[in-house]
């Protein structure tokens, strides 16, 4: 069936709704950020199962064993990756995108279940893939520290897990570090 809309000029094509009350939509905010902070929150919990499955399997060291050389490396994997996690997500350049002042209000205006405009996809996939930067790294090292712990028998192991772990919770995607995201690459 066609309908004809009276308030639309003769010529002027239907614009589709560029705003969505609907939070499921994959471009809104909302589900951008639950997206996000489901893969942030997947490394924490698999880290932390890996340490809790390494901690009961945990046997004493042996006196005869020098675990030096797993401090040197699990300190260095753990420098390392705490490095990496803050300058790889600085490395991504930015998406190209138009900057305007219609992009800028859409994201300052948008509530959390809105559904952004599709020139916004480049924007998000760049704040979900700097987020996975954040976090993939500093898991890499805890694991490996978890793997020498077991090991070595060495408790600093344990303190580099500790704070890889902090670190991952702390840098978890937010809103306002989304919507951030999204007004620093319109305006």
């Amino acid at each position: 069936m066609n309908s004809v809309n009276p308030f639309q000029t003769p010529g002027e094509a239907p614009q589709p709704p560029t705003h969505s009350t609907n939070p499921n939509t994959p471009t809104s905010l909302l589900a951008i950020l639950r997206t996000s902070q489901l893969i942030c929150g997947a490394l924490v919990v698999g880290l932390s199962v890996i340490v809790v499955t390494f901690a009961i399997m945990r046997r004493p060291p042996d006196a005869a064993n020098d675990p030096t050389i797993f401090l040197v490396v699990g300190g260095g994997m753990g420098l390392l990756t705490i490095v990496m996690s803050m300058l790889l997500p600085v490395l991504i350049p930015k998406p190209p995108i138009e900057r305007s002042a219609a992009l800028a209000e859409v994201v300052e205006s948008a509530k959390p279940g809105d559904r952004l405009p599709a020139e916004m996809q480049p924007v998000i996939a760049n704040f979900m893939t700097r987020q996975l930067l954040v976090a993939a790294p500093l898991e890499g090292g805890a694991v490996t520290n978890v793997v020498l712990w077991f090991v070595g028998g060495s408790h600093l192991h344990v303190v580099f897990v500790g704070i890889a772990i902090a670190l991952m919770v702390l840098r978890m995607p937010t809103m306002g570090r989304l919507r951030d995201h999204l007004a620093d690459a319109v305006t």
